[in-house]
């Protein structure tokens, strides 16, 4: 009779032909014995050779309808170990990556870590991995803020757990993995964020426009509303707010131009102007003032700009993606 395995890592893939050698080479020399623990790739129907390059390293593959949640879930169900782990298909982990998250489960009941960017990448990737390192810091040890830290990119969690939450709501098109830490953290579980365990996401968007597109996806009115409906804290709105404000200063300024053209006068215009600008001007300040660091100012600021345009046209209905790859 087979060992049963400490941890089942759960894959969900879907035509990841290029990165799924090196994530998977790298899960293969983690720095534990190989028995104690199992991978589980889920595949959503790729159409490269993503599950020939599991199966050539020995991987379970396991066949599912499209989707991120779907897969995990299926994922879930055919795993063996007690404690769950759920990575994404183009994320690197270090060799001590498994062992150190499952030091973290002997206590918690969830757990993750950061999820960095490669090294080398464009000034886009590079302003964001900056946001989120010092969102990290302030966040990693707030009673009840935790949670917001973890994706599913980067996520432990014991079976027990995500049983009794029931698993990844499978009608969220995305924000799934955020609504679930939520519910964790709501059951008064323990949560844990350890920096030691991070993944390096080598699918972060390169460019402006790849970064608006992911927040657009990021953004979903039915996890904001389930938030705002329940009997807890609201906790984790801060894009919401962030987008109604952005989109109210998007509004002025549509506005204040229609004047400005009127009247034949620009200060209108400009007034309005100057106070879109101030907003992310004003959090790349904030975020910069907390990390003692004033070098990424300018493109922290354009990053915070396309990301409150991005859910201020979200939530005026003048913008929405579909289904994005897992």
């Amino acid at each position: 009779m087979s060992q049963t395995p400490a941890a089942s890592v759960i894959i969900p893939c879907l035509n990841e032909e290029d990165n799924l050698p090196g994530v998977l080479d790298a899960l293969l020399a983690q720095d534990l014995p190989r028995a104690s623990f199992e991978i589980v790739l889920v595949d959503g129907g790729s159409r490269d050779r993503s599950v020939e390059v599991a199966e050539e390293r020995g991987v379970r593959v396991i066949a599912s309808p499209r989707g991120v949640s779907v897969q995990r879930n299926r994922g879930a169900a055919e795993a063996r170990a007690p404690v769950l782990v759920f990575l994404d298909a183009d994320c690197l982990v270090q060799t001590d990556w498994l062992r150190l998250g499952l030091r973290q489960m002997e206590d918690a009941a969830l757990a993750g870590g950061p999820i960095l960017v490669p090294a080398g990448g464009s000034w886009v990737a590079r302003a964001w991995g900056f946001h989120n390192s010092v969102r990290s810091r302030l966040l990693a040890d707030v009673p009840g803020q935790v949670f917001r830290l973890i994706a599913t990119a980067n996520l432990f969690v014991r079976r027990d757990v995500f049983e009794h939450v029931g698993g990844f709501d499978e009608s969220l098109s995305s924000g799934e993995d955020f609504f679930f830490c939520y519910q964790v953290d709501r059951l008064g579980k323990s949560v844990v964020f350890d920096d030691k365990v991070p993944v390096c996401h080598l699918g972060q968007p390169q460019t402006l426009r790849g970064f608006f597109r992911e927040q657009v996806w990021h953004s979903n009115l039915e996890v904001w509303r389930r938030l705002r409906s329940g009997d807890g804290p609201k906790r984790g709105t801060s894009a919401r707010r962030f987008g109604l404000v952005t989109a109210a200063l998007l509004i002025a300024l549509v506005v204040c131009g229609v004047v400005s053209a009127v009247f034949g006068t620009p200060w209108p215009l400009t007034g309005a102007g100057a106070a879109f600008l101030a907003l992310p001007a004003a959090l790349s300040f904030r975020t910069c003032a907390r990390a003692g660091q004033w070098r990424p100012f300018i493109p922290l600021a354009a990053i915070y700009l396309v990301y409150g345009l991005a859910r201020a046209l979200y939530l005026l209905g003048l913008c929405r993606l579909g289904y994005r790859r897992s």
